[in-house]
């Protein structure tokens, strides 16, 4: 398990690779920062227990 992983968009593979490969954080970023891919981060984080982190402009 990596330190991170990078959530760019929010299609099923990205979701499921990300639920299987996160580490200690899960940084949202891109197309992924919607209400839907929000969502799927915070799924992601109760099933992993890693810290989500967004992207900032």
């Amino acid at each position: 398990m990596g330190p991170a992983f990078v959530l760019l968009s929010y299609s099923p593979a990205a979701v499921e690779e990300a639920a299987r490969t996160c580490g200690r954080f899960l940084v949202v970023a891109g197309s992924a920062l919607t209400e839907r891919g929000l969502a799927l981060a915070q799924q992601i984080a109760g099933m992993t227990g890693c810290t989500v982190i967004s992207q900032t402009f």
